[in-house]
């Protein structure tokens, strides 16, 4: 799961700045940055992870998180809690990018639900294609989740 916070400020100021930049620049090309975490189970059948994530204030910045499971006996959730410190990550948006195991029935997938004041909200589901082989090693990108934006403005 690759998480990206963008550069600015969700809170936009109403009059101009006292020093604005003469000729700001974006880089082409985000750091990516990989958390420290937290992975404990939390649940039958449930892992949580707690990344801590740092995003800059002058740059857009990517977070990979590495989402594992080596028992696929069984259904499996797993919950990501993120929490920024310093700077708040601002417009944050997700891509999924998954190994193509045990996904090809109609009722294979992975779905991808936020939570919102205590409300479960399915932002994306991605599998269940007849189409899709089973493919150890194999990777794909959840199409219907990459660059999804979390529909929130910033995660503090």
């Amino acid at each position: 799961l690759t998480l990206t916070c963008n550069v600015g400020t969700a809170d936009p100021t109403t009059g101009p700045t006292a020093e604005p930049s003469l000729s700001p620049t974006t880089p082409t090309t985000p750091p990516t940055l990989s958390p420290t975490y937290l992975r404990e189970l939390c649940g039958a059948n449930r892992y949580c992870y707690y990344p801590q994530i740092e995003p800059s204030a002058t740059e857009a910045t990517v977070f990979d998180i590495s989402v594992t499971n080596s028992n696929d006996s069984a259904e499996w959730f797993f919950d990501i809690f993120f929490q920024a410190y310093e700077f708040d990550c601002v417009e944050p948006s997700i891509t999924l990018e998954f190994e193509r195991i045990d996904y090809n029935g109609f009722n294979e997938y992975i779905s991808v639900i936020g939570s919102y004041n205590d409300e479960s909200i399915l932002y994306r589901q991605c599998g269940g294609e007849w189409w899709m082989d089973n493919s150890c090693g194999a990777m794909s990108v959840c199409s219907q989740v990459n660059g999804t934006s979390l529909g929130i403005n910033r995660i503090k």
